[in-house]
């Protein structure tokens, strides 16, 4: 029989735990549908403002069908974990979207419908243990039946998930096929070698742009950009009329976007290849657009080349038999190119040959991203130095490193004025809607400080396999240029998108525990692998003695040896365990804390919010009665 105090507490208890039930049905009920709270570190779940702009413009209803294998994924706990960030994210989207956005999920079980649908989605599948294949993809249709597919959501790359899902809905919003323009003095289509007096093929980087867009040559003497041209590629421009600039220059005003190749020494300019052109120190093949450079507040020196000797590539000389390395041509790892932009997280390698460096002037207003850079063992050379140069180990003469990485790949937002403040120059119109002097909006551009590294050479094998041409690409330069082209081609509010933090963080103080009984772990694993050598010593030693014939006395010695280090080996097991035992009881001490702060504090501290919302909306409502 319960003792009085008992039953106090046990009414106590009881009602402790109704009022926790009906605070949940409050908080449940209560108007909070549009009082959305994130809160992660990281704001993982709330939507940039690009995504939301994005998210507005949805016209007609977009169906999502997010794939996941849920059998075949019940061994792969970080998997499933990440499957359940994308599937809330997309959930995020769906509310934000306000009906115009439909989420289905689907498990493509092994010989479903379902399954036969993400084959027919051309999404990857990932074989698993017993023979299953695991599907983690997303589709997006639209009213025509347009398709977008993320064919995998690859976990390195979760810092840039929102990207991807947002550049799949404005995709699906804007079916058309971008169009780039290439505008250049290179022979990017094609043209005629004059070394060997041979024609020569257009280049293999027209093969990775057509594969995401329609690609158009623009004509140097004609003076106009196309109007559906959405972006501009201006390739070693060299040579453009003033009616020309004044075409690109409007183009920019009226919110194109550029990427810009500009080079100090093309090697691949044809003029630089005619014997008959002028020895004037290599001054022919340097672009020239310093006009529109200037405007911006922005400079290549055209005057000298960046080497770098810690990236030199190998090349062959004609003086040495050997290849040997030419500070510059540049090969840049994965130190040297930035991770936190979406144009440039996932490249491996990037080649360049006799690039320049871009900077910025006091005059640049706007903001301004490296993404690919030197290390910081670079320096310039004074062009002059290159010309006619028979050894490469001779550029080292005048090489002084700086000591800080340089850039030779940025991305660049800025409101630029007209280079041509006054109205069109003499011999150009002006459009139709008229002259600006001014952009209409802050213009998106990509600025790469060469040119050469587009050609094949730099890049890329191309071979002819029954007529057909087979581009295998052993650096990065091809997914470089096509992603800086999907940025632009994107929408505005996305391409300044950065990358979050990853959903799978480490716990530090788990992380940090477990590193300090490693390190004593390892600790004693040194001293016993010490002891075993010193023990193995002793039994050659003991061997040794053996074959010059003192068999009975050297085996009692053998015994002893042995016997004292199976002791020794022993001990020291015991103890490696003890601090192995150590460490699991440490983290499952913090593990309790942690399950305690997340099962019970968290739920009671937002109770709490729950019922003081409650209690003062029911005073505001008392208030509202007696007056």
């Amino acid at each position: 029989m319960n003792s009085p105090d008992n039953k106090t507490y046990t009414a106590a208890g009881l009602s402790l735990l109704a009022v926790l039930f009906v605070s949940g049905i409050m908080l449940s009920n209560l108007a909070l549908d549009n009082m959305r709270l994130d809160l992660t570190e990281q704001k993982l779940y709330t939507m940039s403002e690009g995504t939301l702009k994005v998210l507005d413009d949805i016209q007609q209803p977009i169906n999502l069908y997010l794939f996941f294998s849920d059998r075949a994924s019940s061994e792969n706990a970080h998997l499933r974990n990440y499957a359940r960030r994308v599937r809330e994210l997309l959930e995020e989207y769906t509310h934000y979207a306000d009906g115009r956005l439909i989420l289905h999920v689907i498990d493509p079980a092994p010989y479903s419908e379902e399954e036969d649908r993400a084959t027919e989605f051309n999404l990857q599948s990932v074989p698993v243990q017993g023979g299953d294949k695991l599907y983690f993809g997303l589709v997006g249709t639209n009213v025509v039946d347009d398709v977008e597919v993320i064919e995998f959501f690859q976990p390195d790359r979760e810092a840039f998930l929102e990207y991807d899902i947002s550049q799949l809905i404005y995709a699906l919003t804007n079916p058309a096929k971008p169009v780039v323009g290439i505008l250049t003095s290179l022979q990017v289509f094609g043209g005629f070698d004059l070394a060997s007096q041979r024609s020569t093929p257009e280049w293999a980087i027209l093969d990775q742009i057509g594969q995401s867009f329609e690609t158009r040559q623009i004509d140097l003497e004609s003076g106009a950009i196309d109007p559906d041209i959405r972006i501009l590629m201006l390739i070693h421009p060299k040579g453009l009329s003033e009616k020309m600039l004044y075409a690109v220059d409007q183009f920019l005003m009226r919110g194109g976007r550029l990427m810009l190749f500009v080079d100090p020494y093309a090697d691949k300019d044809p003029m630089f290849q005619d014997a008959s052109s002028p020895p004037d120190a290599g001054g022919i093949q340097a672009s020239e657009i310093e006009r529109l450079l200037d405007v911006w507040g922005l400079q290549v020196d055209m005057d000298a080349i960046v080497a770098d000797r810690t990236l030199a590539l190998p090349v062959q000389s004609p003086s040495v038999q050997r290849p040997i390395r030419h500070v510059s041509f540049i090969g840049l790892d994965e130190k040297r190119i930035n991770r936190d932009n979406l144009i440039s997280a996932q490249l491996s390698r990037v080649t360049f040959g006799f690039p320049g460096q871009i900077r910025k002037t006091d005059a640049f207003e706007g903001e301004f991203e490296p993404l690919l850079f030197t290390s910081e063992d670079s320096g310039e050379i004074p062009k002059p130095r290159y010309r006619y140069l028979p050894d490469p180990t001779a550029l080292l003469e005048w090489f002084e490193p700086g000591g800080v990485p340089l850039t030779l790949a940025a991305w660049v937002r800025l409101q630029p004025q007209s280079m041509y403040p006054s109205g069109p120059p003499e011999g150009a119109e002006a459009p139709a809607d008229g002259h600006l002097a001014e952009a209409r909006e802050k213009l998106d551009a990509i600025v790469v400080a060469d040119a050469d590294m587009l050609s094949d050479t730099l890049w890329a094998r191309v071979q002819n396999f029954f007529g057909q041409r087979i581009v295998q690409a052993w650096a990065s330069n091809g997914d470089f240029v096509t992603n800086a082209l999907e940025s632009l081609a994107g929408s505005g509010d996305l391409i300044g998108l950065r990358g979050r933090s990853e959903f799978s963080r480490p716990f530090h103080v788990v992380e940090q525990l477990r590193r300090q009984a490693e390190q004593r772990f390892h600790a004693k694993e040194e001293e016993l692998q010490k002891r075993l050598q010193e023990a193995e010593e002793n039994i050659s030693r003991i061997q040794q003695l053996r074959q010059e014939g003192e068999q009975s006395l050297l085996t009692e010695q053998q015994r002893a040896e042995i016997e004292a280090f199976q002791q020794e080996r022993l001990r020291v097991r015991r103890e490696l365990r003890s601090v192995r035992h150590e460490l699991d009881r440490d983290i499952e001490h913090l593990g309790s804390i942690l399950r305690l702060i997340n099962i019970w504090l968290v739920p009671i501290l937002i109770t709490m919010a729950a019922v003081g919302l409650w209690l003062f909306q029911r005073r505001r409502r008392a208030r509202k009665v007696t007056s």
